[in-house]
């Protein structure tokens, strides 16, 4: 089988690198195994990757390379920033390394900048990651002759050498990422650091630390990291922190605790939920008003337990959440989910430990309330992480539904995997036929 490929010498070289940092590789086929007998650290306190924002080519769904005409990053993009820039502080960056200088990478770091005016910003142009070449918007059906075996050798085989006609192959971007590390570990040693790139440098700098403690590739899903067709461009997380890794947050709290009704699971609720998990080692998810029967009304909030209040049952938000993680690589021995009886508190310690981290978001008093009847009735040991306004919130689950109701567009308001589970399995038609019943029950009476 023809394809391209680095050249040898480049292989050989390439070889001797990544065998310093415990990776493995077979020259013939391009295949790379971990050597477990070499660990390599990243001498960073915390290091964390912000993923460029929406690029014309990328929303549009057609051909970019690294420095073509469409590679700079569009309004949407910017307005996506702004919302991922308003909890910055939380993380508490030391400083900002922009990783290289291709269009939508070096414009995502100006534009943070102009946000975060007072961190300092360390400009790159050499850590670059995956130039995927031609295959944007591509399958194996729509490719033919040498692109083809191209992919099926990269894409397939996962021959880290082999590239596209006008694409970089995986080991070039192993090594920027070799590059990359011994360029933290000389300037930022125990600093909190955030790197400014593509998703590739976050998938290379697990692969070459270990981080995930799996198979080099058992999690690597190509329609999920490049743009290979146009459905499955919606799943790509632009302009969102990714955390490589945080010492402080894992040593800090073992077990956390979120909780909610999710009825429909929303991106503030992964917010939430994805913030909580940076928290602490492991998370608990815990789904309210897990069944009718341990539903109940309350004066402080009303309509927690109207039918429409509560269309998706515990199985399907289980799987909305769970499939929601695993879409945004999270991996499965990260979090539990369970039932959490928050209108009966006496059953809750059914469900969890006592030694968990609650972390409560206050938009109204609810919440507060919830805090109380935790730290007093429950003994919880209880983090506020955000104490607002229902106007701070992301979104809420009531407009999801509304949206829905009315016919309105909300795939937008709700995780991709969210949105077709809710098609697939008609809970579309559910929510809309409770909220009918539900107005014509407010009208009779």
């Amino acid at each position: 089988m023809n394809y391209h490929c680095d050249d040898d010498t480049f292989k050989q070289n390439a070889k001797l690198k990544l065998k310093e940092y415990g990776i493995d590789v077979d020259i013939i086929n391009g295949f790379i195994t971990r050597n477990s007998k070499k660990s390599v650290k990243i001498k960073c306190s915390a290091l964390y990757l912000l993923r460029h924002a929406k690029t014309l080519g990328t929303s549009n769904n057609v051909f970019m390379s690294d420095y073509s005409e469409n590679s700079h990053i569009i309004y949407e993009g910017i307005k996506d920033l702004i919302e991922e820039n308003k909890n910055i502080q939380n993380y508490n960056f030391d400083n900002v390394i922009v990783c290289s200088d291709i269009p939508r990478v070096k414009e995502t770091g100006e534009i943070f900048k102009l946000l975060n005016p007072n961190i300092d910003i360390d400009f790159q142009r050499v850590f670059k990651g995956i130039n995927n070449g031609g295959w944007e918007n591509k399958n194996e059906n729509t490719l033919t002759e040498e692109d083809l075996n191209d992919y099926l050798q990269r894409e397939k085989l996962h021959n880290i050498f082999a590239k596209s006609c006008k694409g970089e192959s995986w080991c070039q971007v192993l090594l920027n990422c070799i590059s990359l590390i011994e360029y933290l570990n000389e300037n930022y040693a125990n600093k909190r650091v955030l790197l400014i790139g593509q998703a590739s440098i976050f998938k290379g700098l697990q692969i070459l630390t270990d981080i995930n403690k799996k198979d080099l590739w058992e999690d690597y899903n190509t329609k999920e990291i490049f743009n290979l067709e146009v459905e499955n461009n919606k799943k790509k997380q632009y302009s969102k922190i990714m955390c490589v890794y945080d010492k402080e947050s894992i040593e800090n709290v073992a077990l956390g605790l979120v909780y909610g009704r999710f009825q429909v699971l929303h991106y503030g609720h992964m917010d939430y939920i994805l913030g909580s998990l940076k928290k602490c080692k492991h998370l608990i998810i815990g789904i309210c008003n897990p069944e009718k029967e341990l539903t109940k009304y309350t004066d402080i909030c009303p309509h927690r337990s109207k039918p429409s209040s509560n269309p998706l049952t515990y199985f399907e938000r289980m799987e909305c959440i769970k499939g929601s993680l695993m879409e945004a690589n999270i991996p499965l021995d990260k979090f539990d989910i369970v039932p959490f009886p928050i209108n009966y508190p006496e059953k809750i310690y059914n469900y969890i430990p006592k030694n968990v981290k609650c972390f409560i978001p206050i938009f109204e008093p609810w919440g507060a309330e919830n805090v109380r009847v935790f730290k007093d009735e429950l003994g919880l040991d209880v983090e506020v992480i955000i104490n607002g306004t229902m106007d701070d919130k992301r979104d809420n689950a009531t407009n999801v539904r509304n949206l829905i109701y009315k016919g309105e567009e909300w795939s937008k308001n709700v995780p991709n995997f969210v949105y077709r589970y809710i098609k697939e399995n008609k809970i579309d038609e559910r929510i809309k036929k409770l909220i009918e019943d539900d107005n014509k029950n407010i009208k009779a009476e």
